[in-house]
């Protein structure tokens, strides 16, 4: 029996089911354990614009939903991280301009699996033509405040 593929959704449409499983339910504890995930999320690549300023703006609102928010690099000027890479079997590097969105979390499996999924979404070929969008997850642990004696 042959492996059922995944349908094809837009980013509209993933956005929509990732938000009703798990919309407001990850939201980060203010001390204590958590994770912190960053997206890369490419802006330009070999010259061409990958995510537009709506699907960033979509991104956005899902991740305001299901995290209580986030922190992002500026736009303003130009994009700050700028990355060359060497596909194996090219000739030539490719050039990418990123912007960095900073979410934490509760450190809970559901965190990880939102993230699994929207790596997915934003790796279809339909939604912005990017092979590649990476995002690094790390576990860390928020200073608690202690008096000054």
């Amino acid at each position: 029996m042959a492996k059922k593929q995944p349908k094809k959704l837009s980013l509209d449409e993933g956005v929509a089911l990732l938000r009703n499983r798990f919309g407001g339910r990850l939201m980060l504890p203010l001390q204590g354990l958590t994770y912190r995930f960053t997206i890369w999320l490419p802006v330009q690549a070999r010259g061409k614009p990958v995510f537009l300023p709506e699907q960033r703006l979509m991104l956005s609102a899902l991740l305001d939903q299901c995290f209580g928010g986030f922190s992002q690099s500026s736009l303003e000027g130009f994009p700050p991280w700028t990355g060359t890479w060497l596909p194996e079997g090219t000739a030539e590097p490719i050039i990418d301009h990123h912007i960095h969105l900073i979410v934490y979390a509760l450190q809970d499996i559901e965190a990880a699996e939102c993230m699994r999924r929207l790596k997915w979404l934003l790796e279809q070929d339909h939604v912005a033509a990017q092979e590649i969008v990476l995002i690094e997850q790390v576990p860390v642990q928020f200073v608690e405040a202690a008096p000054i004696p």
